[in-house]
């Protein structure tokens, strides 16, 4: 289906785009935040940038809400069943703030950047749309990178850490983006903590443990990915 939609919206193929106020397109990408009861979130290592930290992250089909996006991505690229989750909220951009940032009632434009693969056929970037689960820390035990076979794997590692890395090793092009998301988040956390919490340490009934790594050895080698 292509063409335009209301509210913003228009549509390429099953990509969901979003169309700012200045004219702009920019393809909508869920970003899922995982916070567990120690107030850790959920990093994964991309497989293609060693060095680049990201939270679990893909772009909107159509049909789908928000939060059926980052289900589907959640499975895809950690094999984690959303029924060891819970939602929290969606993440715009302080309310106070969106009148000085030259983005008019715009609650994502602080999430926006710019992408040359998606420019080719006139789409600017993406927009983040930033969405916060809590969930135990023991889910960091089922991560399974290839737990959907037709999907390549995205990330080789995936681990509990500070919210702050997550902007601060972002890929090049996402450093502003993730910087504003994570700022978002950290004043949501800390303006309903303990509450969001407490969500996180009701789900499941393992002992949490702090950091977990999870690698898969090459079947012909048999050494680290």
């Amino acid at each position: 289906m292509d063409g335009p939609a209301h509210d913003g919206l228009e549509y390429l193929g099953d990509e969901v785009v979003v169309i700012g106020l200045s004219g702009k397109k920019y393809r909508r990408s869920v970003c899922v935040f995982i916070m567990n009861e120690n107030g850790e979130f959920l990093i994964c290592r991309r497989r293609d940038n060693r060095q680049a930290l990201q939270c679990v992250q893909g772009g909107a089909k159509f049909g789908e809400t928000p939060q059926q996006t980052a289900a589907r991505e959640v499975k895809e690229e950690i094999g984690i069943p959303t029924r060891y989750l819970t939602f929290v909220s969606e993440i715009t951009w302080p309310e106070s703030e969106i009148a000085t940032s030259g983005d008019g009632s715009e609650p994502r434009a602080m999430f926006r950047y710019p992408s040359k693969s998606w420019r080719k056929i006139g789409i600017s970037g993406q927009e983040l749309y930033p969405l916060l689960y809590c969930a135990n820390s023991s889910i960091v035990d089922l991560v399974n990178f290839r737990s959907v076979p037709s999907v390549r794997p995205e990330f080789c590692e995936a681990f509990w850490g500070p919210l702050h890395i997550l902007s601060q090793y972002a890929p090049k092009s996402k450093i502003d983006a993730m910087t504003n998301a994570c700022a978002a988040v950290e004043a949501y956390v800390s303006l309903h903590s303990p509450s969001v919490a407490f969500n996180a340490n009701a789900i499941g009934s393992k002992a949490p443990r702090r950091v977990r790594r999870r690698r898969r050895k090459s079947q012909s080698t048999g050494v680290d990915e």
